[in-house]
């Protein structure tokens, strides 16, 4: 898929209801702080993806997995003008409740961008299977890598996101 995929929001009824259950993910994790709802944080990002001059996506993987960013980015974007950072959520890192973290907004946020500046590769899978709740195949399609590979760079990054959050849970 060249450049932008859709000419509307709803040209992909799958995509579309797909990203609403990301959205929905998104919102049910920060405990009504939040006045969005999942359909208005999916047209939100879609208006910024529309606006953005760089449009090309490889499939309908890699288009979800940069709109899954997105909605993440307009929801700490709405947060931080809130003023709500430190906010208490409860992150479920895999799709077990054993994953379960009690973090911050803020804690997440800057973890993320820490594992952005150690390791891209795994900030990207954590930002795709958490953010978009997206399987191992999907992450290994958006991103053109070996199923195997992703598994394993998976594993890495939830035992340091876990390891972070934890530490960061002991000093707060």
């Amino acid at each position: 898929m060249p450049n932008f995929p859709y000419d509307s929001i709803h040209d992909d009824e799958e995509i579309y209801r797909q990203l609403r259950a990301a959205a929905d993910r998104l919102l049910g994790n920060s405990e009504g702080r939040v006045e969005f709802d999942p359909t208005g944080l999916v047209h939100e990002a879609w208006l910024r993806l529309e606006g953005q001059s760089q449009k090309d996506f490889t499939n309908a993987a890699h288009f979800k997995a940069i709109a899954c960013r997105m909605m993440h980015r307009v929801l700490m974007d709405y947060l931080r003008r809130r003023k709500v950072e430190r906010a208490a959520l409860t992150l479920t890192i895999d799709r077990d409740q054993r994953s379960a973290q009690r973090t911050t907004i803020l804690a997440l946020s800057e973890s993320l961008q820490q594992l952005h500046a150690t390791d891209r590769l795994q900030y990207e899978i954590v930002c795709q299977r958490i953010l978009g709740g997206m399987t191992m195949q999907e992450i290994a399609s958006a991103l053109e890598k070996p199923l195997r590979t992703i598994e394993r760079e998976w594993a890495m990054a939830k035992a340091w996101l876990l390891m972070k959050l934890s530490d960061e849970n002991k000093n707060a």
